[in-house]
């Protein structure tokens, strides 16, 4: 750690000079602004596959809805804001376009360059604290800004980059579009300074911005979070053997005060279903195995604990090892063998390549103090030499993957614009690309939309399944897609051909649509049909034997569905639906006794039904819509307002309360000296 108090006025002569510190920040931003200014200047580039189009779109609707940010109508048959995604970065984005009075889509590209540009500096800021040397912590930001330590462990990332000398942490913003990831990863390195500084240094202030850097995460991404707490536990483990009870009640309260902070728009509530939807996302299901692997890395942990008492081994070198063993150990596990230890487990790799850059720099500091100055010179131009071929090998590939293009050029923004002219209030099924961009260019409402954590039901992701894989469907193809269409309210499908220029072609058999439907508008392979229904409207009046009330067991368990349908199509059933605002609307309904509303909107405790100011009971059915219990026959006015779901109205006071606590936490007596 830098020198503090009266040994540092003793050693003020023999130090370098303090404006070698913002020099070397400001040279680690210039050579990642370097690398990324193309993202600088960008207005709308090319990678049409990554999923910067939902957060893009988020932005857009906080822009448009700043006011109103309750219920989210356009993913998923709708779903509440907070939902869709954490709110951080679409918040960031949407404050800078207002700002500086930019379009979402521009905001958005400045605000990740930007991100790229100092996740490096947040690094060098670390390793700072952790060895006092300039250089070591200059060497850390470098080699983060020019090396991929994945590429060499990961032939899968190396295929790729193509080749191993080029730039994953950029591929993943801008190829991948893992935005709020990497937002995420830029504040763990903050997290841990500041939780340092707050209980080791005992500098009491740095408690609360340990507490806002927390939420901060817990706010923008969950793999984030995820890397948040591997780092963490490896700062932790790092610490045992001193007195490590100061840190673990310092960590236990930071850790209850930010999700506290953070309450409000993640609702604890929130975490069991994304949780499960993080395990369906890619098939992920924990069982002993992992048991097992766990318990191995928790003997391997130990042994390493060991071994680092034995040695003497410094602390912080201890932190970057711990940290790059647990990450590694779930993402090079997914490279290596295909089995996952978390869902997704190659989006540590972030997490690895940071904590690995950060041991090799302290490792390479204590080796080479043992070296002769000659040795060292020879060194250093050596890696010099190396830094500048690195960036511009770096530029290079950053150039290729950050061509900008006309956004009018995209089948995805054709498709929207003529969906928003032609179908603007109807619901929608478009697949892959088209879905992650249709609302950063409309308001069109879909059935699918973005992402794993926010799905409603599992019946929802067997609707986009039925549709894309065909699955065992054969003849029954067709009409079971038209079932899941109808009974989730969708009124037109984009199917794109083998020859569309929507990147992901997921449909199985896009032929099987043609002549099947109405074709309602074509470009080139991409066709817009008709799903052909005797009702347009998301409200109807069914006997309560014709809703779905069991999960259907897969795509082609359609018993329930047909019931359901033919409920749907009955003359008679159809009721008034009208959009009020974003988050109310109004059905007129002829009701006898005994019959419900159903209404093809995702269920959620927040919404409320009244007729004439009274509370009518509503609940879920099995493909997890809504169900209005009304209690009046004939002619009936049905209010519908999403307010908060059920267990939020207290978290303003939580938020409110955690905040209080943040600050109170730094005017505790501070700790015996010596934790060190």
């Amino acid at each position: 750690m830098p020198p503090s108090g009266r040994a540092q006025s003793q050693t003020e002569t023999a130090a370098p000079p303090r404006f070698l510190t913002p020099v070397s920040i400001l040279i680690l931003l210039a050579i990642n602004a370097y690398l990324c200014r193309y993202l600088f200047q960008a207005h709308f580039i090319h990678q049409m596959g990554a999923t910067a189009g939902p957060f893009i779109a988020l932005s857009r609707w906080i822009l448009r809805h700043w006011h109103d940010l309750t219920w989210y109508p356009l993913w998923f048959t709708g779903m509440p804001f907070f939902h869709a995604y954490q709110p951080g970065l679409p918040m960031v984005v949407a404050s800078a376009a207002s700002l500086f009075h930019l379009t979402p889509e521009r905001s958005y590209f400045l605000v990740i360059a930007l991100v790229y540009c100092l996740q490096p500096v947040t690094l060098y800021w670390l390793c700072f604290c952790a060895t006092g040397s300039r250089g070591c912590a200059f060497a850390a930001g470098v080699a983060f800004s020019l090396i991929s330590p994945s590429a060499f462990l990961a032939s899968l990332v190396r295929h790729e980059l193509s080749g191993i000398w080029f730039a994953r942490r950029y591929q993943t913003l801008v190829y991948y579009g893992e935005a709020p990831h990497d937002s995420a990863l830029l504040l763990i390195p903050l997290a841990i300074l500041f939780l340092h500084k707050a209980v080791v240094d005992q500098k009491r202030w740095y408690f609360p911005l340990t507490c806002l850097v927390l939420a901060a995460i817990l706010l923008t991404n969950w793999p984030g979070t995820v890397g948040l707490l591997m780092a963490l536990l490896a700062y932790a483990l790092s610490r045992v053997g001193a007195d490590a009870r100061p840190l673990l009640v310092s960590l236990a309260a930071a850790g209850a005060i930010s999700a506290m902070i953070a309450c409000r728009w993640v609702a604890p509530g929130s975490l069991l279903p994304i949780l499960r939807n993080a395990q369906q996302s890619d098939g992920t299901s924990f069982g002993w195995l992992h048991l097992l692997i766990a318990l191995a890395a928790g003997l391997t942990l130990f042994l390493l604990h060991r071994l680092f008492q034995r040695f003497s081994v410094d602390r912080w070198l201890r932190f970057f090892l711990f940290f790059a063993f647990v990450s590694g150990l779930v993402a090079l596990t997914r490279f290596w063998t295909g089995f996952n230890l978390l869902p997704q487990g190659h989006r540590w790799q972030l997490e690895m390549e940071l904590a690995i850059i950060g041991a090799l720099a302290l490792s390479a500091r204590r080796a080479l103090r043992r070296c002769s100055p000659p040795v060292r010179i020879a060194l250093l131009v050596l890696l010099s030499l190396g830094a500048i071929l690195q960036v511009r090998n770096y530029h290079r590939y950053t150039r290729s993957i950050t061509r900008e293009v006309p956004a009018q050029e995209t089948i995805e923004y054709r498709a929207s614009k003529w969906l928003e002219a032609n179908l603007k209030n109807a619901r929608v099924f478009v697949p892959g690309s088209v879905s992650l961009w249709l609302d950063a260019f409309s308001d069109v409402p879909q059935l699918a939309g973005c992402c794993d954590p926010s799905v409603p039901s599992f019946s929802h992701r067997l609707a986009y399944y039925t549709v894309y894989s065909a699955e065992n469907a054969g003849a029954r193809y067709i009409p079971a897609v038209l079932l899941w269409l109808k009974a989730y309210g969708a009124q037109a499908i984009l199917v794109t051909g083998p020859n569309s220029g929507e990147f992901f072609m997921p449909y199985a058999r896009p032929g099987a649509f043609h002549n099947a439907l109405p074709e309602l508008w074509r470009d080139g392979d991409s066709v817009i049909y008709k799903v052909p229904s005797t009702s347009l409207s998301l409200a109807h009046v069914l006997d309560p034997s014709e809703l779905v009330n069991r999960q259907p067991a897969n795509g082609l368990d359609t018993g329930g569905l047909e019931v359901y349908v033919a409920g749907l199509e009955r003359v008679g059933s159809q009721a008034q639906f009208q959009w009020v605002n974003a988050h109310q609307a109004r059905v007129h309904a002829q009701v006898t006794k005994g019959q419900i509303v159903s209404v093809q909107i995702s269920y959620d405790s927040g919404w409320r039904a009244t007729i004439s100011g009274i509370a009518q009971p509503t609940r879920s059915d099995a493909l997890g819509l809504m169900a209005i219990e009304p209690a009046c026959t004939g002619s009936c006015d049905i209010d519908l307002v999403f307010g908060q779901s059920s267990g939020v109205h207290w978290t303003t006071w939580v938020q409110l309360l955690g905040l209080i606590l943040a600050v109170a936490w730094a005017f505790l007596p501070r700790q015996p000296a010596g934790f060190h």
